[in-house]
């Protein structure tokens, strides 16, 4: 019965903290359009060419993994099909994955990974692995144990990192997990809480397999730290941003010995993706020369082996908002509602 109310109140923060996240980017961007932010862009002569579109029905879709000649989508609301195209964009087939395992599965709770020749599944609320091939879409579970935890990224059939809370550090911090064991080793926290180790070390994780690279990137700050796949850091970079410090506000809940916010955090970076050592960062802040008028979306791409800021490219209209988006060489694909799009990168 503990275990049940457990993983209810995991499902649950997971819900809210989608909802809270959609918010806050919206508020950040008012925010951002208002106040001075203090950096400036270097904007691309060339802008992104959209050469390909489709819609997609429904805006339940995100990007689970591109190759050289294949989309695949995942469904928030129906992940155990995959929904592959091909390089126009044009349906191939509608693939169902098989989880070979006796325990039940919270789909609307899982998360699909592709990266040829592997698929790989999250179950958020469970906190089982799976992954298999792609060549039949059958999964099997990794692990004996279950790890709880607010996200995850495969690195390999095997290999994973997870984001989960430490008791002893008393925050967030980043972890390996290679089947049935996880990884400890790291004597202080790899992320770095500020006012507390929940709100001030939230953020995404990435994985570049042609560098070996993982990133994190903070959502309220401008920092992002760059690993290899044991996670021990190779450096700490910096966006052009200027908030070095997460605003966030939080009160005590006396009575659960909880954390709340209590205020809208400053949202710095919305979302963001890697690809061959580049870093492709969507911002939620305007920058000073930038008009207030513009609303657009805009990514800022870094160098990773250098922590180099490269430039800045806007997102054409009439895309105003997206819910996911990859880089793969030099394509770039958003899903923005119910339409997945294609874009060719400047340069």
């Amino acid at each position: 019965m503990k275990n049940n109310k457990l993983l209810i109140s995991i499902s649950a923060i997971i819900a809210v903290s989608a909802l809270l996240m959609a918010f806050l980017y919206s508020r950040s961007i008012d925010y951002g359009r208002i106040i001075k932010s203090g950096f400036n862009r270097k904007f691309t002569d060339n802008s992104l060419v959209e050469t390909k579109s489709i819609d997609l029905k429904y805006n339940s879709y995100y990007i689970a993994g591109v190759t050289r000649s294949r989309v695949y989508l995942g469904n928030w609301e129906t992940d155990q099909f995959i929904r592959v195209l091909d390089e126009n964009l044009q349906p191939v087939r509608e693939a169902e994955a098989v989880l070979i395992t006796n325990d039940s599965v919270a789909w609307s709770a899982i998360e699909t990974f592709i990266d040829s020749p592997y698929i790989a599944m999250y179950d958020n609320v469970r906190g089982q692995f799976y992954s298999g091939l792609l060549a039949d879409f059958n999964l099997y579970p990794r692990c004996k144990r279950i790890f709880l935890s607010l996200g995850a990224l495969p690195l390999s059939a095997n290999s994973w990192v997870i984001r989960r809370f430490d008791k002893l550090k008393m925050q967030y911090d980043l972890y390996t997990v290679n089947c049935d064991s996880i990884s400890s080793d790291h004597s202080s926290p790899i992320l770095q809480s500020q006012q507390d180790g929940i709100f001030s070390v939230d953020g995404m994780l990435a994985y570049d397999k042609p560098t070996r690279r993982v990133i994190f990137l903070y959502y309220y700050r401008n920092t992002y730290i760059v690993m290899d796949s044991n996670l021990n850091v190779e450096c700490v970079g910096s966006t052009i941003d200027t908030v070095q410090y997460a605003h966030v506000s939080i009160a005590d809940i006396n009575s659960s010995k909880k954390q709340t916010l209590t205020g809208t955090p400053l949202l710095i970076n919305a979302r963001f993706c890697l690809d061959r050592g580049k870093l492709y960062i969507q911002s939620a802040r305007r920058a000073d020369n930038e008009s207030p008028k513009e609303g657009k979306l805009v990514i800022d791409c870094y160098d990773v082996a250098n922590a180099k800021y490269l430039e800045s490219f806007y997102v054409p209209a009439p895309v105003k908002k997206m819910t996911s988006f990859k880089v793969a060489g030099n394509k770039l694909y958003l899903v923005e509602d119910h339409t997945l799009r294609e874009y060719e990168l400047p340069g």
